[in-house]
């Protein structure tokens, strides 16, 4: 993710609040299609904690060293 909108108190209920993520092929080869997924966290390791959120992203097969970005 490259940012994160501040969660106002109501996105605790049902709420939803803004993401912008960018997904790169840093290869220097063609990549397949993808899907990002939303786990936030309170550190960097992704475990049982770590709730998925509803709300996903596909990206199409990626050209080497393309990037793509979205905000959800």
């Amino acid at each position: 993710m490259s940012s994160v909108e501040d969660p106002s108190a109501n996105t605790l209920s049902g709420g939803s609040f803004r993401v912008t993520d960018i997904t790169r092929n840093v290869g220097v080869a063609n990549a397949g299609a993808s899907t990002t997924r939303y786990y936030p966290s309170l550190d960097t390791v992704k475990d049982a904690a770590d709730v998925l959120l509803t709300g996903a992203r596909g990206d199409r097969a990626a050209v080497a060293r393309a990037s793509s970005r979205r905000t959800r």
